[in-house]
Order: structure tokens, then sequence, then C-alpha cells
């Protein structure tokens, strides 16, 4: 019961992942495939038929080293401190790909594609696919664009301005980082698990997006 964030929560605590069936009780509620008004014939519907599992990647993400846990949706670095722009080099496999000036930067799933990554300008990608999504937030170079990575990259993001920031994970963890913070992001061992409630990616965003 509860909103998207409640889902990423749920996710985040899990020793071992099991499916999760989510009934909206907050706002979008992409996460979740029950709606408030009616959930019992929604569920009534779910257990009529053969039960579906859906598999959802999750990103493994350590930074200077140390483990810092799994996100669902995304790993966020950001400025601490508003209106402050942020040095990063990002390298994708130990080879430098781009470097990027911006208010902070964005590494999403294909499930996070329509949540903050989706709000900084990333594309909507089908969560049936295991990719990374790099996505710069508000850069000051026109020509700095998102990218869209083999899900079996190892990508090293490198803090390289002075200036505090925070790595935050499913908006949930935070955790302080300073400069040449390294952050390693790779596609976890462990997806998370969803009940299949019979409607699919396109007609969610349909709903959940379009008619917002």
């Amino acid at each position: 019961l509860g909103g998207d964030g409640s889902v990423l929560r749920a996710v985040r605590m899990m020793q071992r992942q099991v499916p999760v069936l989510g009934i909206n009780q907050g706002h979008v509620g992409f996460l979740t495939d029950l709606e408030r008004e009616n959930p019992a014939e929604g569920l009534k519907e779910v257990l009529e038929r053969p039960l579906g599992i859906e598999s959802r990647m999750r990103l493994s993400i350590t930074c200077n080293g140390k483990d810092c846990g799994s996100a669902l949706n995304e790993a966020v670095v950001v400025t601490a401190r508003p209106a402050k722009i942020l040095d990063f080099t990002v390298s994708v496999n130990g080879k430098v790909i781009d470097s990027f000036r911006s208010d902070g930067l964005i590494i999403s799933t294909p499930t996070g594609s329509t949540a903050y990554a989706m709000s900084a300008g990333g594309p909507i990608v089908d969560p049936s696919l295991e990719a990374m999504l790099l996505v710069p937030m508000s850069p000051y170079l026109l020509s700095s664009r998102p990218y869209l990575l083999n899900s079996q990259s190892e990508v090293t993001v490198t803090l390289e301005s002075d200036k505090t920031a925070l790595l935050v994970l499913d908006g949930q963890d935070q955790y302080e980082i300073g400069r040449n913070a390294e952050i390693v992001i790779r596609k976890s061992a462990e997806p998370a698990l969803f009940v299949d409630a019979g409607r699919t990616f396109f007609e969610k965003v349909e709903q959940k997006l379009r008619q917002h």
C-alpha cells in the first residue's frame, strides 16, 4: 500500500527479493498495478489467471570502494548547495567517455527512466530491456546529452569539483561525497521482482503519465 516511494523503500529493505504487487495510495504510482478505487477487484483478476513474475534490473553502487547498496530507479549525484555547478568525469569500462559540468548526474535503470531521469530530459525506456541511462541535470553545455549504455558496462563517475555533493539512491539513502570521490555503478546480480497484473508498460505510460 502506498506510492512509488513506498515500493522503492520496500524493495530496498528486502534481504531477498520477493514479488511485489503494489496498491496505489500515492499520486502517479508507476510502480503499482492496482488502483485505490477498487483494489479487491483488481486482486481477484490477478489471482484468477496464471501468476506471471516480471523481473526488473537494479543497479549496484559503490563509493570509494564502499558498498552503498542497490537502486531500482536511479543513483543521483547532485550538488549539496543549490545553484552550485559540479564537474564530473565519466568512464565506461575504464575508458573516459565524457566530462560534464552540470547541477548533477543521474544514472538510471529502464524502470527509473519514467522518474527523475525523464524529468531531466532522458528518454522513456521499456523496462524489459536491460540498460543504463546516463542523464546530466541542467548541463552547462548544450552538447551534453544523455547516454544509453549496455547493462554489462561498469560506469565510473569521478567528482572533480571542490564542492560537496550528495549521492542519493532511489530518493531514499544519501551519502555526502567530496572531491575525487569515485562512484562505480554496475548491474546488480539480484533484480527486483513484480507480479504481472496484466497491463503492458505502454498502457501504464498512457495512464500514469499522459493523463496526469
